[in-house]
């Protein structure tokens, strides 16, 4: 079948390829849905636990993901800060109680 025969079909014609429906998302009901095929079926027992683990994990991975940009940014806002009070008070230690002007 050519591209121009293909794209001019009806879609509801067209002979799919065969989907292994490896790639499929479980709802709060219990139906799976094919990522590629769009097909629905009730989903078994494993197939449900198998989506509550990937969920679990990926909650786990990013709350490890925020954690981790968490310590980082307050590191370098610390980091920064004294950096910065350092940077403002260094002159202090020049002065001697002749210099001050009060």
């Amino acid at each position: 079948m050519t591209y121009d025969q293909w794209k001019c079909t009806d879609p509801r014609e067209y002979d799919h390829e065969e989907c292994e429906h490896a790639f499929f998302e479980v709802n709060y009901e219990g139906r799976a849905y094919c990522d590629y095929c769009s097909a629905s079926w009730w989903a078994s027992e494993d197939e449900i636990r198998a989506q509550a683990d990937h969920e679990a994990a990926y909650g786990q991975w990013v709350a490890d993901q925020e954690w981790w940009s968490f310590r980082l940014k307050e590191w370098l806002s610390g980091l920064v800060f004294r950096l910065r009070y350092r940077w403002d008070t260094r002159h202090w230690k020049k002065l001697t109680d002749d210099e001050i002007p009060f």
